[in-house]
């Protein structure tokens, strides 16, 4: 039976005990990965919660939101751990968690998007964007669409994001808007609701997708594959993921890192997926999936870049989509696009 943690007093005399900082609305979803780790190990778990503790106890685990990472790091707040624990793992999922070659976390749910297609439809891989417009895709814009925002401009003009690069200068903001001024016979914005509704019509043979679709799309025989890219450019695809870290005040840091290796193992992310049907960070069961369209999002291969933290960059991520906005629905010069972008930045 897992515990809840009132005080930290008795965390602190008692042997063998491992504290995890975890929402509570999170908890339960990790009831049979504990139940598993205090059987192997004989220790006792313990679940705070920070978010709605005043004095919460000292953690040896952290739930972390990769869009946090960075920011965890830079306070001091996680540590690094072996490479090794992530064994088995996408490697999408374990870059989420990877920041300068060093591993600060596991995760238990992946997200990303990727080309998703009726099967019936779509015969191969695409060898680059143009390859797939000529074949009668007509791909589209959604404002409002962080991970799609993310992925014009990484995937399109190839640049890994950080929160920094979300403002471009003006060379590149200006080559943004050229390719998709370029691309206006083809392209066009739309309501996402419209795109995934051609798409379930089979109106479009593809959709650029994630898990969170995973409902919507539950009838089709889909495939999921890379991004094509845009001439010589290779597309990167936004991912985030939902883990633990090990805290860097932990008193029990070797029984966390059992904990953590635990997390990473198949049988621990079946269990914590059919307890929430989010895609895993693994595709070692994938083949198990009732749902089509996660199992192709598994088997995928798009290369991904983090997401960075966003909760801040709102002026950037609105200046970029009118950037792109006004691309594709406007006769505006470049430059008389780039000084609306400018001026967005400002307000």
């Amino acid at each position: 039976m897992v515990a809840s943690l009132v005080g930290c007093t008795s965390v602190e005399s008692a042997p063998k005990q491992l504290v995890i900082d975890i929402p509570e609305s999170k908890q339960q979803i990790f009831s049979g990965v504990i139940e598993q780790f205090e059987s192997d190990t004989g220790a006792t778990v313990f679940l705070v919660d920070s978010q709605s503790n005043s004095e919460p106890a000292e953690a040896d685990l952290l739930y972390t939101d990769t869009t946090r990472l960075s920011g965890l790091i830079d306070q001091g707040l996680i540590t690094a751990i072996d490479q090794g624990t992530a064994g088995g793992l996408l490697s999408g999922a374990v870059e989420t968690f990877s920041r300068e070659g060093q591993l600060f976390g596991i995760p238990f749910s992946f997200e990303t998007v990727s080309l998703v297609c009726h099967r019936e439809l779509v015969s191969s891989q695409p060898a680059s964007w143009e390859e797939l417009t000529e074949s009668g895709y007509s791909p589209t814009y959604t404002p409002g669409n962080a991970f799609e925002t993310l992925f014009y401009l990484s995937g399109f003009q190839n640049m890994k994001s950080t929160v920094s690069n979300l403002v471009l200068d003006e060379t590149l903001a200006k080559d943004l808007s050229g390719w998709f001024r370029s691309q206006k016979s083809v392209f066009s914005v739309a309501d996402y609701s419209e795109v995934v509704q051609d798409f379930t019509d089979k109106k479009s043979s593809c959709l650029i997708a994630g898990p969170w679709m995973a409902g919507a799309l539950s009838e089709f025989d889909l495939v999921a594959i890379k991004l094509p890219k845009t001439s010589e450019v290779e597309p990167l695809a936004p991912a985030l993921s939902l883990g633990l870290s090990l805290s860097s005040s932990s008193t029990n840091p070797d029984l966390a890192k059992r904990f953590l290796k635990l997390l990473a193992s198949q049988e621990a992310q079946r269990e914590i997926y059919e307890l929430t049907g989010v895609l895993p960070a693994t595709s070692a069961f994938s083949s198990e999936l009732e749902n089509p369209l996660l199992r192709a999002l598994l088997l995928s291969t798009a290369p991904v870049f983090p997401v960075p933290d966003l909760s801040g960059a709102f002026v950037e991520l609105t200046a970029l989509e009118q950037l792109i906005t006004d691309s594709l629905s406007s006769d505006l010069s470049s430059q008389d696009i780039f000084a609306r972008y400018l001026k967005k930045l400002g307000e």
